[in-house]
């Protein structure tokens, strides 16, 4: 798939991977990324899709927040969102996604099992075991069982 098919939300993930933040300051799509990462590729296909990467970003109250990469934009009005078969797409194909848990106040990825690796290991990860173990907790166990996994960097085990 060419870069000017993919989905918005995967183009702006794949672009933060290699370093070219993007956000949207006062309407305007705002380009931060180390000297020489901006090819002319890259700058063509941002040109290109710049009313749809500034709709993204900028994002519809409601829908929801997956990504890679959310502290990375903060700027914007929901970070980072990508729709929802999109981030299921992007976790059946990569064995993980990263999402900021609103309950927990924090970023955390969904992993297949323990073996995926991620890019930023000081975020925790939660396999799809321990999300069924945690189905039936309520809200204050749940950041109590957050805080004790990310402390002892451990895992959970129903």
């Amino acid at each position: 798939m060419s870069v000017m098919e993919k989905e918005v939300g995967t183009l702006i993930c794949d672009l933060s991977e290699q370093g070219i933040k993007l956000s949207v300051n006062q309407g305007n799509l705002k380009v931060d990324a180390p000297k020489g990462r901006v090819t002319p590729d890259v700058l063509r296909v941002l040109k290109d899709r710049k009313p749809e990467i500034i709709k993204e970003l900028k994002g519809v109250d409601g829908e929801f927040q997956f990504g890679k990469t959310a502290s990375l934009y903060r700027g914007a009005k929901l970070p980072n969102r990508i729709h929802l078969d999109e981030a299921i797409h992007l976790y059946l194909e990569r064995g993980w996604i990263q999402i900021y848990s609103t309950y927990l106040e924090s970023n955390i990825y969904l992993v297949r099992d323990d073996a995926i690796r991620v890019p930023d290991p000081s975020i925790p990860k939660y396999t799809q075991a321990e999300i069924q173990s945690l189905k039936d907790l309520t809200l204050d166990e749940l950041k109590t069982l957050h805080e004790a996994k990310v402390l002892f960097k451990g895992k959970i085990i129903s």
